[in-house]
């Protein structure tokens, strides 16, 4: 929200922190535990079988981009709504199955993780999840937006995706 924030120049005033809704976490652990999904785990080792890209927003709600190996595509939002489905789509699976062989590339600069902690506001969290292991990289999203971190270009493959995906959802 802070790179939407300084390109628009829009200030907004802080909005008190609520938990994220209970649909939310359970279609975000479904994504996570992906790792250890025999249909998923299958795969070879160094094949990704998920990815997420997380944002952490004022509000203290999460929106969550989860992509799949098996063309899964959806985006959850913290308070409980959602896109499910939309790798049912080609233009929207292309943009998935580029972005997971995209992320093989930053493998390098994650670490393993056992812990998928929500990023906190103004923050975009990444999990690569391979067959039976996680790794994770942060960083602020303002960085990742103005193309001044590592991470940036799997962050604006993962907007592209979000862009897919709405442009192919029903309104």
């Amino acid at each position: 929200m802070n790179f939407l924030r300084r390109l628009f120049g829009r200030q907004s005033a802080p909005v008190a922190q609520k938990p994220p809704a209970e649909a939310f976490l359970g279609l975000r652990t479904l994504a996570l535990d992906s790792r250890n999904d025999p249909n998923l785990s299958g795969s070879p080792a160094d094949e990704p079988v998920a990815l997420l890209m997380e944002s952490g927003h004022d509000s203290g709600v999460a929106v969550t981009l989860a992509c799949l190996a098996d063309g899964t595509t959806s985006l959850y939002f913290g308070h409980g709504g959602g896109i499910l489905g939309s790798g049912n789509h080609a233009p929207v699976a292309e943009s998935n199955k580029a972005w997971l062989t995209q992320a093989k590339e930053f493998a390098a600069m994650m670490s393993p993780t056992t812990e998928f902690p929500l990023p906190a506001t103004g923050r975009v969290r990444f999990y690569l999840l391979f067959p039976g292991r996680a790794l994770t990289a942060e960083a602020g999203e303002s960085e990742l937006g103005w193309k001044r971190h590592a991470l940036s270009p799997l962050f604006h493959s993962g907007q592209a995706v979000i862009t897919q995906i709405r442009l192919h959802s029903p309104r």
